[in-house]
């Protein structure tokens, strides 16, 4: 089994056994509100106040984007929702059904064969998602992702970022066998999921660019690295999100958080 079709089987397994949306979205059992909350400040930024646009949220998962945009903008917004997975869709439909949410509709597809028309969106968002396909199905998604999107229009992207402490530290454990150890001594936990493709924000730039996109805006977040010890890491985040607002700080730490987030423009 490839490592596509691997993950594709972990969401159906999740779908089928997570007891909640953050668990099935984001492999945690609670949410410390601190990263949550800079990301969904970061994305409502994005969308900004305009309420009659057309969103698309590719990887939608469980819904948890589009019910923010939706207490935010209102009512009249139109958004899409597509993820690959019949049971996230399924929860998606289930939260916003109670929700009482209009103009949402929700489809069943991958991000690397869109199914909509040319120039068909004001925004498209993508969070968390591209790290879960192979090089090639990654760049033909960028593609797509471009292609549905009106001209002038923007794109907002998140993903994992190899040019980091955070996933440093991580290969750096598994490339030495470390993790099999501290697993042994039940330090560290079972790692069942399949591997992710962590590549550098670099690749994605040049990816963009080549498909046509314009880079507007490009931030990270989190520079811990990652098995850092748990009990320290909400206060180091928080500090983390006061020094980014000294300038030369802000631009020394701009693209070495574990996560990047990058916006694009379609020319």
């Amino acid at each position: 089994m490839d490592r596509d079709h691997a993950w594709k089987s972990e969401w159906d397994r999740r779908a089928q056994f997570c007891e909640n949306d953050l668990l099935f979205d984001r492999g945690l059992e609670t949410n410390s509100g601190i990263v949550h909350t800079y990301y969904n400040k970061q994305l409502l930024n994005f969308i900004g106040s305009e309420r009659s646009m057309r969103i698309l949220d590719v990887g939608c998962g469980t819904g948890d984007s589009i019910e923010l945009i939706k207490k935010t903008n209102g009512s009249a917004i139109n958004i899409f929702g597509l993820d690959y997975c019949d049971g996230a869709i399924y929860r998606c439909n289930s939260k916003l059904e109670v929700s009482l949410f209009e103009n949402v509709n929700l489809f069943i597809g991958s991000a690397d064969n869109l199914m909509f028309k040319d120039c068909s969106f004001d925004r498209v968002i993508c969070i968390s998602v591209l790290q879960y396909l192979s090089d090639s199905d990654c760049d033909h998604a960028l593609y797509e992702l471009l292609r549905v999107t009106q001209r002038g229009k923007y794109i907002y992207i998140t993903i994992h970022n190899s040019f980091s402490p955070f996933w440093f530290v991580h290969k750096i454990v598994h490339c030495l066998y470390i993790g099999k150890l501290l697993r042994k001594l039940r330090i560290l936990g079972e790692d069942t999921c399949p591997k992710e493709n962590i590549r550098s924000y670099l690749w994605y730039l040049q990816r963009i660019t080549s498909n046509g996109g314009k880079i507007v805006d490009i931030s990270s977040f989190n520079i811990l690295p990652k098995y850092a010890p748990q009990r320290i890491i909400p206060p180091l985040l928080r500090l983390e999100i006061l020094l980014r607002r000294i300038p030369v700080i802000s631009h020394l730490v701009q693209n070495i958080g574990a996560v990047s987030t990058i916006v694009v423009m379609r020319e």
